[in-house]
């Protein structure tokens, strides 16, 4: 009786054969996937380093034009101050030509 019970059919057991072959074949393949995807994963950490490398070297010259720029700004700006100081002592206005109500 327990015997009747591990019995199976042809046709079942070709088919589950199929099935377990199938299955078989693809597991075959992922040593070649994973390596190809190991082999993209890396391009991909190259190009990001590179990328990040050109990044940080675009902020550091915007970084030193605007430094530059602000310096030419305050320079600009002490010029023109001193030219009103200038100015300003030349007239003797102080006020601005309006006197206090």
């Amino acid at each position: 009786m327990l015997a009747e019970l591990f019995v199976v059919g042809d046709a079942e057991l070709a088919a589950r054969i199929e099935i377990l072959e199938r299955s078989v074949a693809s597991l075959q393949e992922l040593p070649t996937r994973v390596g190809a995807l190991e082999v993209q994963v890396l391009h991909l950490r190259i190009e990001m380093h590179a990328i990040r490398d050109e990044l940080r070297e675009d902020i550091a010259s915007l970084r030193r034009q605007m430094r530059a720029l602000f310096a030419e700004m305050q320079r600009e700006m002490r010029l023109l101050h001193e030219d009103l100081v200038a100015r300003i002592a030349t007239t003797g206005d102080s006020g601005g030509g309006r006197k206090p109500s």
